[in-house]
């Protein structure tokens, strides 16, 4: 993700920097992310902005790739006929779709594959995922 941003000058790779935060389209998504990831992984400890901001990004793809698994074997647990809620029919899941594979633009976004068509890790295990 790095990358694909690098053509941006150094005080926009922050996640407070007023270029990330133009592409922040809902409210405290980012601040919300920070608390997922932390609750999960250990945050960076540097006083480097760019290798925070990178090592931010990279903790991102792997709190997303974790996420997606997470999901995905709950809906295939949830895919057994054991499972049905025989009264109300409720609780089989056949499947998965998930919001979304590519990127309009260069930023630390949720989907799969970066703007310049580089795999993020989520990519990886979404493969994975749907292998037989």
């Amino acid at each position: 993700m790095i990358h694909g941003i690098q053509q941006h000058i150094i005080s926009d790779l922050n996640f407070n920097s007023s270029f990330i935060l133009h592409r922040e389209h809902s409210e405290n998504q980012l601040t919300a992310m920070m608390k997922h990831i932390e609750s999960n992984l250990s945050l960076p400890v540097t006083n480097d902005s760019l290798r925070n901001f990178a090592q931010l990004i990279y903790l991102s793809q792997i709190n997303q790739a974790m996420t997606l698994k997470s999901v995905s074997d709950l809906c295939r647990l949830h895919s057994s006929t054991d499972m049905i809620n025989p009264k109300t029919g409720q609780g089989h899941t056949m499947g998965l779709m998930y919001w979304q594979i590519n990127d309009i633009w260069q930023a630390p976004t949720w989907a799969t594959i970066e703007y310049g068509l580089k795999w993020k890790m989520s990519h990886y295990y979404v493969g994975h995922m749907y292998a037989p």
